[in-house]
């Protein structure tokens, strides 16, 4: 009896094509017995063994109502068992075929074809970041007609279909599709049609619990493919965690890949807004596809500015806003000297709304200088206090350790944390804010009376974050009490500066209907700056030179209104070289909304009668 179940079994798991042979031997093997079992008995009258054959073959395979008056009791027996048997296995072959068709359709729709498309843009790995670089993709590419994506993850295809669908929203004229691969095997990579992707990000899936180790599998096997296949290489971004990652990941694919760390970007965005308020909403435009981006123009030679001064080549301008240069080897220089000479192979870094509007004017600008000359004073310099900032920070986040190291550093803040666990906190950050005088409570973040106590409303900034580790999802809610308590702590009284370090962009958007806080989306920010990067793999030096180095940053600093009645952006922009700084935008009040607005272009006119204006500047 084993011996019988073994053998069905082995059947059962022999494939589908065999399966259908045994149901079709099974089938004739019965039908044969029976004709020839009623030839040889007679019930089939005269008939010859072939027509019986034939005719009750038939009747197995189209079943139909029987005649009492055809034939003997017997034969009639004969008849009403083949009926009931071609019934049997008809519907076994129904099942069967039914079975069949729905599994090559689900393998169909996990991508048991290889992908028929070239210049396709391939994400390997789904992590919380997906999302929103699916999202400024899509922006990125609304002006090509068949732009795909194809996101590959080691997550069951079920599993994978659903977070697809539920995070991931309209992409309008960019196709989507997904696959559950595992992402380290040249199989995958044939399967994706890796060798005609456009670009490829690895970020690997936030599940993994050895995410670092999986990257740098899946970097290194993935240029072990190119290189043994002997395709080009297109761009490959692997999102890294930190310099040691990024090393790793440089060595694994022979100086071949772009590591991009962006889990740091919103603690530097975060200390550089507490010396310049109203940074993030700058920020966020730039580095989105929606507004303004910055761009790497042609060599200078193609747009005929070869042998001009970095200041007159910007004045050839009136649409976009040049603040750097890409030498040819590819070094970032932000605003250079007014007087440094533009090379033959150097390119210009531009903020523009779109490419198509990187144009020279080659209109007469003798005016602007005319202006420049006479109006120096136009943009108010601030006064350099020597009073270190008072900067309180409530809660902890993954952001907090790398906040306080580059606050340490400044040596320009005060600092008093308040944390829910001090645990949480590093030995070694605990010894530098000790040594810094710095001070650590402990209480509830969102409790009104801890945040009394701990003296929220005599800071100059407060900083709110908070990552819950025992309910995740929890962790903007923590943060948006707190929110509120301050708010009730702080009365009609003049309240700190608040910035708030959120996890959801829609918390954000919650907030910000309430509040006028400067907002982090922490992973919004730096999935928007991959997004970035994967069309622009210069912006990683751009903005690393600009964010939290020491070297150059955004500052938003009063205009004096007194003498602009007649002025447009361009005249502006030309007094502001003059001085050292690239003016990139303005701000000013309408009905009582606070309007900022970059590149809003040269010939617009200053709304000297709105009253406060102010510049935003690169320094």
């Amino acid at each position: 009896m084993n011996k019988i179940k073994f053998y069905v079994n082995s059947l059962l798991g022999s494939g589908s094509n065999s399966l259908l042979a045994w149901l079709a031997v099974v089938s004739f093997v019965f039908v044969f017995i029976v004709s020839l079992l009623t030839w040889l008995s007679g019930y089939g009258g005269d008939e010859a063994f072939g027509d019986l054959l034939w005719n009750l073959t038939m009747r197995a395979l189209m079943p139909e109502s029987i005649d009492a008056g055809i034939g003997s009791l017997p034969y009639l027996l004969i008849l009403l068992l083949l009926t009931l048997f071609g019934i049997f296995v008809l519907s076994i072959l129904i099942s069967f075929l039914s079975a069949i068709i729905d599994a090559r359709v689900r393998e169909v729709s996990k991508g048991i074809q290889t992908f028929p498309f070239d210049g396709h843009t391939v994400i390997l790995g789904w992590s919380s970041r997906v999302p929103a670089i699916v999202e400024e993709l899509v922006l990125a590419n609304e002006s090509e007609a068949q732009s795909k994506i194809m996101i590959a993850s080691n997550l069951e295809h079920d599993e994978l279909e659903t977070i697809v669908k539920r995070f991931i929203g309209s992409t309008k004229n960019t196709q989507l599709f997904w696959r559950s691969r595992k992402l380290d095997t040249f199989e995958t990579f044939k399967n994706l049609n890796i060798k005609g992707a456009k670009r490829i990000l690895i970020l690997g899936d936030d599940t993994e619990s050895t995410l670092h180790l999986a990257r740098l599998k899946t970097t290194i096997s993935l240029f072990n493919y190119f290189d043994r296949t002997g395709f080009e290489i297109p761009s490959v971004l692997v999102e890294s965690s930190d310099e040691n990652e990024s090393s790793s990941l440089i060595a694994g694919s022979k100086n071949r890949v772009i590591p991009v760390i962006v889990s740091d970007l919103p603690a530097r965005l975060i200390v550089e807004t507490i010396f310049q308020p109203n940074l993030p909403k700058v920020y966020e435009e730039l580095l989105s596809f929606e507004g303004n981006e910055i761009y790497i123009s042609d060599p200078v030679s193609d747009l005929g500015l070869t042998g001009l001064s970095f200041e007159n080549a910007s004045s050839k301008f009136s649409t976009c806003i040049p603040i750097g240069l890409l030498s040819a080897n590819e070094d970032v220089l932000i605003n250079p000297k007014k007087d440094k000479i533009l090379e033959p192979a150097d390119s210009l870094i531009i903020i523009a709304e779109d490419d198509s509007l990187i144009k020279v004017d080659e209109s007469d600008d003798s005016a602007f200088h005319q202006i420049d000359t006479k109006n120096k004073s136009l943009i108010s310099q601030s006064q350099k206090t020597q009073e270190k900032l008072k900067v309180h920070l409530v809660g902890y986040s993954h952001s907090t350790t790398e906040i306080v190291e580059k606050l340490i550093q400044t040596k320009r803040c005060e600092l008093t944390l308040l944390l829910e666990d001090k645990a949480r906190i590093d030995h070694e950050i605990l010894t530098k804010l000790e040594a810094s005088n710095a001070n650590v409570f402990s209480g509830n973040i969102a409790n009104i009376d801890d945040l009394s106590s701990f003296g929220v409303s005599s800071a100059d900034t407060v900083i709110i974050s908070n990552s819950n580790l025992d309910h995740p999802a929890n962790s903007d809610l923590d943060i948006m009490r707190s929110i509120l308590s301050m708010q009730k702590i702080a009365g009609d009284a003049k309240s700190p500066h608040v910035i708030a370090e959120l996890n959801a962009s829609d918390s954000r958007d919650m907030m910000a209907e309430l509040f006028d806080l400067d907002f982090v989306v922490s992973d919004k920010i730096g999935s928007k700056i991959f997004a970035q990067y994967v069309e622009n793999p210069h912006l990683i030096d751009i903005i690393n030179a600009l964010v939290c180095s020491g070297n150059h940053r955004i500052i938003i600093r009063q205009i004096n209104t007194e003498t602009i009645s007649d002025f447009t952006f361009g005249n502006l922009r030309r007094v502001s070289d003059t001085i050292g700084m690239v003016l990139m935008g303005i701000r000013y009040n309408e009905d009582g909304q606070v309007v900022s607005v970059l590149n809003p272009g040269d010939n617009t006119q200053i709304p000297y009668k709105s009253g406060s204006i102010e510049g935003v500047f690169i320094e």
